[in-house]
């Protein structure tokens, strides 16, 4: 469920920053969502996609979020880790 709530709406946890982003769709810019937002968003795609009243609380809710920080953490290099893969892949070491 989490992977699916992630792949339908963009939203993947950054690990570099550790914060939550999604696409925009009218900007097509990553924005940074915070907590709520995120839990909002959450809430908004389980009860769109049908989960039971009962089964609709607060800790499920709270599980999806960790379970999308878990499965779908993406990492973006830093620029430092950026110029040296540079160096190491684009750079001729001269005699």
């Amino acid at each position: 469920m989490a992977v699916g709530i992630s792949k339908l709406t963009g939203l993947q946890y950054e690990t570099t920053e550790e914060a939550f982003r999604v696409r925009d769709p009218q900007t097509q810019k990553d924005v940074i969502l915070g907590a709520d937002a995120v839990f909002t968003l959450v809430a908004h795609m389980l009860r769109k996609g049908g989960v039971r009243a009962g089964e609709f609380k607060r800790a499920r809710i709270k599980a999806v979020v960790e379970t999308i920080n878990v499965l779908c953490a993406v990492s973006r290099p830093t620029l430092a880790e950026e110029i040296q893969k540079f160096a190491q892949t684009r750079l001729e070491v001269l005699p």
